[in-house]
């Protein structure tokens, strides 16, 4: 992107272990953020995204929008917090960075019930719980909370801190935009709160096994009432991973699986049966409904009623004629009209790929200097199926 202005630049996330690798993944990449008519400058970029999660679907948007990039600094703390300071848990009177790095490797857990004492990391004076050293006068951080003895300097852009009494933690939420569930006892997005998925504490994340409810990882709850790590499911999806790992129905809801089923049908229209598979068929059952299909063996396989590709191969036939088998097919696809089945590998139907991509096959082959024949069509769709679709990456490919 050229000519970019850079509206706003803060603190976003400490890198821990549980993150390190999702964040990784994404580092320096350029993506879309917010429609630029709705990016506020005078309100917090965390306060930005919650009015647009809030409202996105009733508000008109342009074309025009804000972009995000990451890149990675130092600074005083550990992976949990920015924080000048340490604190001295009672029991064993050792000092760490932060509760939770205690927690991580003590038999016991620091008590935030009881007074407590810090020691400034920038002129080491032992001192009461406090934001600011009373030594130097440095500010430990930008937030303090002595109800769960945190100090935090992330700062108000992307983590404003709320203490929710109800589930005696402090959370990353704005007051405006935040509401606890009294039955399940978490705190959601007032918009998703009348119709979330009220389930009691699940203790563990079900990716990571880590503990849910103290971690500073925001949470999410799949519409299977499975939970986990923001972060883990942002991780998994980041690998190709779109079913949950314990009962394995679809992974994402809402835009998310909006965009993922966008993505994975252009994947299955632009790929192609390999010759080898021709008379391999398959039973496959979708993981949503528990429905069964009949198909030709392929990676991806579509479920006609939960119209998703929810559906992963329970059996191969054997001792079956491909007459026969086409005759199941085309009973299947008069039962379910939307039944998809993939394409074979022909010169035929790649060049239908290529038409609908770039129009006119005859100008695409001139400006790509050769064309598609019987003999190469398996280079063209080892293209297609990397999801090739400019005429620039063609040429390198």
């Amino acid at each position: 992107i050229s000519n970019r202005i850079i509206l706003k630049r803060f603190p976003f996330k400490v890198i821990s272990q549980e993150n390190q690798t999702f964040y990784k993944q994404i580092l320096n990449e350029i993506q879309t953020w917010i429609p630029s008519q709705f990016y506020d400058l005078d309100k917090t970029d965390f306060h930005n995204e919650m009015f647009w999660l809030q409202n996105k679907e009733t508000l008109k948007t342009s074309r025009e929008t804000t972009y995000f990039e990451f890149d990675v600094s130092t600074d005083i703390g550990c992976q949990h917090y920015i924080n000048k300071s340490l604190i001295q848990c009672n029991q064993c009177k050792k000092f760490y960075n932060c509760k939770l790095c205690h927690n991580e490797v003590e038999d016991h857990e620091l008590n935030v019930n009881e007074p407590c004492q810090l020691k400034c990391l920038i002129c080491q004076k032992q001192q009461p719980f406090g934001i600011d050293c009373r030594q130097c006068g440095v500010s430990f951080g930008s937030y303090s909370c002595e109800k769960c003895k945190l100090i935090c300097g992330m700062g108000v852009e992307a983590k404003p801190i709320l203490h929710c009494d109800q589930c005696g933690i402090c959370r990353v939420a704005l007051p405006e935009f935040n509401s606890h569930c009294e039955k399940c006892n978490k705190c959601y997005l007032k918009k998703y709160i009348n119709h979330h998925n009220c389930e009691p504490d699940q203790e563990d994340c079900c990716v990571c096994l880590g503990k849910l409810k103290n971690s500073i990882n925001g949470m999410v709850v799949l519409d299977c009432k499975h939970q986990m790590h923001f972060v883990c499911y942002q991780t998994l999806l980041i690998h190709g991973t779109t079913h949950c790992p314990i009962c394995k129905k679809m992974l994402t809801s809402g835009q998310d699986r909006v965009n993922l089923i966008e993505h994975q049908q252009k994947q299955f229209d632009q790929s192609f049966t390999m010759p080898q598979w021709d008379n391999i068929f398959v039973q496959v059952q979708c993981t949503q409904c528990q429905t069964y299909y009949q198909t030709k063996f392929h990676f991806m396989f579509f479920c006609s009623k939960c119209m998703l590709f929810s559906c992963e191969i329970v059996k191969e036939y054997k001792n079956i004629s491909t007459k026969m088998f086409n005759a199941l097919l085309k009973l299947q696809k008069d039962a379910y009209p939307n039944f998809q089945i993939p394409k074979t590998l022909t010169k035929t139907n790649v060049e239908e790929v290529l038409e609908k991509l770039f129009g006119n096959l005859k100008e695409f082959y001139k400006r790509l200097g050769y064309s598609c024949t019987d003999e190469n069509c398996y280079y063209f769709a080892d293209a297609l199926h990397h999801q090739i679709d400019n005429i620039d990456d063609f040429k390198v490919f």
